[in-house]
């Protein structure tokens, strides 16, 4: 397969028509690149062929959005065979042959029920790290609040960054396959390359604006998405991990990797919120979500510029992120 050559200019934190498009096939690609060589090494390994494995991989439609299922199996083959874990490698190998790869169609889903977001749940709360009241993550399987206004606050929100800002909305209908509402505390909303496509938003506390809670974090999950997608190509970030640095959203200190993230994040979240701000001035919870990300951005942009050890195309975006400030 002739690998896709992107545009330098795609390298910016500023939403550009036609971007997500560009990564997104890109990002697929690769998927489907790694799928064929696990596939070989399963057969290597089993000393058998697996025709009709084979045939789907191959066939995979590149221009087509991939379920965050294939992703999550994706991951779990590669962690399977590192531990050399035969019985669980043809169980997964299983699963991949009867999966449905695609998903064509934006769907909101409400709790954990699926393996891979199970998954995901387990995996956020493993981390540990208290929110800014010094919660730990903590994610309920089960949905219990009523879903009619939610949903409804929900698709008032996608219209609402339509209406203001189009090429965020184009970048949030090309990444985003699946939206899981979820109840808990201690963690807001999450995405992860091992479900790539998904994103978990928690539901809006009593007395949050629910229009401005989703707008925040659907584009802040979003751009996490396009970030990934970005980093598929190219690192952008050659900071040891090791080392850490004052976070802009948590509490505790992080990677530069991660640092960079939130930034990127909060410099589109800041953008959106000025137009909307200055499209309806009356609406108070948007100034109060404009006030409160334009400090966290500055802190962030502070950081990476003083630490951050960018790739020619980790500086584009940081360039980009000083023509946002």
């Amino acid at each position: 397969m002739e690998k896709l050559l992107l545009p330098a200019e795609v390298f910016t934190a500023l939403p550009r028509s036609g971007d997500a498009k560009l990564l997104h096939v890109a990002y697929r690609e690769k998927l489907k690149i790694s799928f064929s060589s696990l596939v070989t090494s399963a057969e290597k390994g089993f000393n058998q062929k697996f025709p009709r494995l084979r045939e789907k991989i191959e066939n995979l439609d590149i221009k087509r959005r991939f379920s965050p299922c294939v992703y999550f199996l994706h991951h779990q083959i590669q962690n399977e065979m590192r531990a050399s874990n035969a019985v669980m490698v043809r169980e997964f190998l299983s699963k991949l042959e009867q999966a449905e790869c695609y998903a064509d169609h934006f769907s909101i889903r409400y709790g954990m029920r699926e393996d891979w977001e199970i998954f995901l749940a387990q995996e956020v709360e493993k981390i540990k790290a208290r929110n800014f009241r010094g919660q730990l993550p903590k994610v309920c399987l089960e949905f219990k609040t009523s879903t009619g206004r939610i949903e409804s606050s929900v698709y008032q929100t996608l219209q609402l960054i339509q209406k203001y800002d189009p090429t965020m909305s184009e970048q949030i209908e090309e990444y985003i396959s699946t939206l899981v509402l979820f109840e808990g505390e201690g963690v807001v909303g999450m995405t992860d390359v091992r479900a790539y496509g998904a994103i978990f938003l928690r539901i809006p506390e009593k007395g949050l604006d629910p229009i401005s809670h989703f707008a925040e974090h659907i584009i802040h999950e979003t751009s996490h998405l396009h970030l990934n997608a970005l980093m598929a190509q190219d690192p952008i970030i050659l900071n040891d991990p090791n080392q850490l640095f004052g976070a802009p959203i948590r509490l505790d200190k992080r990677p530069m990797f991660g640092v960079f993230h939130a930034t990127f994040v909060l410099s589109r979240i800041v953008r959106f919120f000025r137009r909307l701000v200055e499209m309806e001035p009356h609406h108070l919870h948007f100034r109060k979500t404009l006030d409160i990300t334009s400090s966290q951005f500055q802190n962030g942009l502070n950081t990476v510029r003083l630490h951050a050890q960018c790739t020619p195309m980790g500086q584009q975006i940081l360039h980009s992120f000083e023509e946002m400030a």
